[in-house]
């Protein structure tokens, strides 16, 4: 909930983590649904970062959550087209929007806003421009910033989402290449080896998420 969220946000400051901060990446999924979203994604959320004195930009990264909501349509007014790339230094970041966990219903008012086809189109043909830039040849590190995991996880409508617009970094031998792709939803630290399948990471205290790959919780297997 919003207070917890504003809790760990000053923790952070008060520990030191956010001190000497470059930029701030939000990962998606600031709330559950955004039905007034000033209060939530500012009152709740980036004025606190404000108040603790961080001064970095901030660069957010829509989630699945993010279109839930009577509120949504604002999260474009704030930030604009959802999908953007930066360079800071020699990194090239990559922003990309991988749409809500589930497929278009007409009837269902969980994804009545998530009729994304012509969107995803859109965003497809932005990133083919891109990755034939000077931009993206120039760059020494391309790294992905995205709400969902590159690969299948809980769920394959999100593959199916990231194949019809980044495919082009996908598979053994990919068109393109990136040097690392970070991203949420998983609410849980872990890092996934595309090379040789391995995840490491623990897996909390859902037991659902054993058969994914995710190793019995243990710290000392943690790395990053």
């Amino acid at each position: 909930g919003s207070a917890k969220r504003m809790e760990v946000i000053r923790k952070f400051a008060e520990y030191g983590v956010l001190k000497n901060t470059d930029l701030l990446v939000s990962l998606g999924d600031v709330a559950s649904a955004f039905d007034n979203f000033n209060a939530t994604y500012f009152d709740t959320f980036l004025n606190i970062f404000h108040q603790a004195g961080v001064k970095a930009p901030f660069y957010p990264v829509r989630g699945n959550h993010e279109y839930r909501g009577a509120d949504t349509d604002r999260y474009a007014e704030w930030f604009g087209r959802p999908y953007y790339a930066f360079r800071y230094g020699d990194v090239l970041y990559i922003v990309l929007d991988t749409g809500e966990e589930r497929p278009f219903r007409m009837k269902s008012t969980f994804t009545w806003r998530t009729d994304t086809e012509s969107y995803f189109a859109e965003q497809k043909a932005w990133l083919e421009d891109l990755v034939k830039s000077d931009l993206f040849r120039t760059a020494g590190v391309r790294i992905v910033l995205a709400h969902a995991t590159p690969f299948i996880f809980g769920g394959r409508w999100f593959a199916h989402n990231i194949n019809r617009v980044a495919g082009c970094f996908m598979g053994e031998d990919p068109a393109y290449k990136i040097d690392l792709w970070i991203c949420g939803h998983v609410h849980s630290p872990f890092r996934y080896d595309p090379v040789t399948g391995d995840t490491f990471g623990p897996p909390g205290n859902d037991p659902k998420r054993k058969p994914w790959g995710l190793p019995v919780y243990d710290k000392r297997r943690v790395s990053f």
